[in-house]
């Protein structure tokens, strides 16, 4: 089965602008901080205030590197947006096998949306986007052409975009709502959608 040589990255490592080391060091603390208080707690629920504290940081710092929720929530998906690249990037360059690496990367996306929904509608709903602005984003178009990337080299032949267009909404529609056991059988059957496309 064939790997893939280059991927394309939508996100550089340097995508936040450079800072001082404390300033770096202070958004890092900040980002765990709310990692680890959005494990008990929704973003709805996180108050600023007990998010400065929690972080040792004084409420001028942390509103000065977000200024409101919707700035930190964007903050946190991009962050482990960027922790997502850099291993499907590593996977690929340790040589993972094409249409191994296209069930990975899907899998981990359908467990991305599920974990992020709540940061992706605070965004939204922050900065006033439409509903559906993720169907244009920079982000999107990037999703699309790696997963039609993978699977054009796992599937030679094929239309890359077409199985792009039909496993995306696939993923988009599993809800982190809904039980446990109903989400492991949408991953499971995404898992088979792919594998069909596959040997479509």
């Amino acid at each position: 089965m064939p790997t893939l040589t280059d991927l394309p990255a939508y996100l550089p490592e340097g995508y936040f602008p450079e800072e001082r080391s404390d300033a770096a060091r202070n958004r890092l603390t900040i980002i765990n901080h709310a990692h680890s208080m959005l494990e008990t707690i929704t973003i709805q629920e996180l108050k600023m205030s007990d998010l400065a504290v929690a972080a040792g940081v004084g409420k001028g710092t942390l509103y000065r590197r977000f200024e409101n929720k919707g700035a930190l929530a964007k903050a946190l998906v991009i962050d482990d947006f960027l922790a997502l690249q850099r291993e499907l990037m590593q996977k690929n360059e340790q040589g993972m096998e094409a249409e191994s690496l296209l069930l990975w990367f899907v899998k981990a996306l359908t467990r991305f949306n599920m974990a992020h929904a709540e940061l992706i509608s605070a965004t939204i709903m922050k900065e006033d986007m439409p509903a559906d602005w993720w169907l244009e984003s920079g982000v999107m178009v990037w999703l699309k052409d790696i997963l039609a990337a993978i699977y054009v080299s796992a599937a030679p032949g094929r239309d890359g975009d077409w199985f792009a267009s039909s496993i995306i909404p696939a993923i988009m529609l599993v809800s982190p709502k809904s039980s446990k056991a109903k989400n492991k059988r949408e991953e499971q059957r995404i898992e088979w959608l792919v594998n069909a496309l596959l040997k479509a």
